[in-house]
């Protein structure tokens, strides 16, 4: 009996000795990988898309950082600067998180970086730069690096700055959509030769033709000269099937020197329906008075394949109760051609009553397979006192007298309509 207990004691203590060599090497019980569970983890990093030297603005870096330990365990989180010949820049930017500059919240685990002006000097030729995201602890234990890419500009280039597209478009559709992108220039926006877009069909192949976009003042684009590079989209002059098409923006300046490319998609959709054309005042007094939108609906499909085309709203304090308010195109209330594609609503106030400010009404249809339309979404701001409807038209605004304008007289019996779906 003695001699088993010994057994067992000299078995126990094995046990223990091997359990506590475990712990202090760091096994895990799953095998031999070690434990990680005191690890900082960069969960995430955001970096410009694009970064053009000489330019009198700050790009922001941000990395998202945690620790099982706590965020008081973080000693250091920096980025390192790889280069388009794959070589490291001897560069390296220290990250804080301070609440300072564009750091927002302090000891949040957001850390941030702006590189300044004077800074850009460390991007010496064109290309995409890969930036390395790094983090250690106090023990010195490093996460894994996240990498995030930039486009770098040094020579003077000019740059899309922003895009607005739809990314949704109806097929064969007979008006015109806008599309535009705003361009800079280091030298100047007179250096800007040229802004285009190419298209990559559903197949992957290109279409032939490259779309040239105009600073004119005409057409689609309201201000010539303003930067603003417009083209008027159809559906039948760009798409030859429903589909997923990639755009493709550029420039390129007077020394032939390109700029940014940005993509976009659109999908060119044989089944959604599609708003546009919306006639609606951006002011209003806050009365008992009736004021009308007008929104044009299109379907691929045809017109007897929209089921409704309604808007909701949304308070100057944010809030909405979330109701449609449904539109109609019967030929009466308001709307002079039933049939005809131009849905009209009449509303009334904002009364004395409600908030003055800017309210938002957001625009839209379904079809009667529940297919949604695109959003429109218009500012109409009620002021206490005014003396002008303004109504917007296309690029066109028609300004209406207040004393001149007059509802018609079924105005009562609109507003009763609409009042039922309230």
């Amino acid at each position: 009996m003695k001699n088993n207990t010994n057994s067992i004691s000299y078995y126990v203590f094995i046990f223990l000795d091997i359990a506590m060599i475990s712990i202090f090497i760091g096994c895990s019980c799953n095998g031999d990988n070690p434990i990680t569970d005191y690890m900082p983890e960069i969960i995430d990093a955001d970096a410009p898309f694009y970064i053009t030297a000489g330019t009198p603005i700050s790009y922001p870096f941000y990395a998202f950082v945690s620790d099982p330990q706590g965020l008081g365990d973080i000693d250091i989180v920096y980025i390192t600067i790889e280069r388009p010949d794959g070589l490291f820049n001897p560069d390296t930017l220290f990250m804080h998180d301070d609440g300072l500059n564009i750091d927002t919240t302090e000891n949040d685990g957001v850390y941030s970086y702006a590189l300044d002006e004077d800074e850009l000097t460390i991007f010496e030729v064109n290309g995409s730069y890969l930036f390395h995201f790094h983090a250690s602890d106090q023990d010195g234990n490093s996460a894994a690096p996240v990498r995030k890419m930039a486009a770098v500009i040094v020579q003077p280039s000019p740059v899309i700055i922003s895009l607005t597209a739809p990314a949704l478009m109806p097929l064969g559709f007979p008006d015109t959509i806008d599309i535009s992108v705003i361009v800079d220039d280091l030298q100047g926006l007179d250096d800007i030769v040229s802004v285009y877009f190419t298209i990559e069909k559903p197949d992957g192949s290109l279409m032939p033709d490259t779309s040239y976009m105009l600073d004119d003042g005409q057409g689609c684009d309201s201000i010539a000269g303003d930067g603003i590079f417009s083209y008027c989209l159809t559906g039948i002059d760009t798409s030859e099937s429903a589909g997923v098409y990639i755009y493709y923006f550029t420039a390129r300046d007077s020394s032939g020197n390109p700029g940014n490319v940005i993509e976009h998609t659109i999908y060119m959709s044989d089944v959604n329906p599609h708003v546009y054309n919306l006639i609606a005042p951006d002011s209003i007094i806050r009365s008992y008075d009736s004021s009308y939108f007008f929104i044009s609906a299109y379907d691929p499909q045809g017109l007897n394949n929209i089921d409704q085309v309604y808007y909701t709203v949304t308070k100057p304090d944010g809030t909405s109760n979330g109701i449609g308010f449904l539109m109609t195109d019967r030929g009466d209330n308001g709307d002079s051609v039933a049939g005809d594609g131009i849905y009209v609503a009449g509303f009334t106030g904002p009364t004395p009553e409600n908030q003055a400010g800017d309210y938002i009404f957001h625009f839209t249809a379904i079809d009667d397979q529940e297919n949604q339309a695109n959003l429109i979404n218009h500012v109409v701001t009620a002021y206490d006192t005014t003396s002008l409807y303004i109504y917007k038209h296309g690029n066109n605004n028609m300004k209406i007298n207040e004393c001149e304008f007059k509802q018609p007289d079924t105005l009562v019996e609109a507003k009763d309509f609409f009042r039922q779906w309230q």
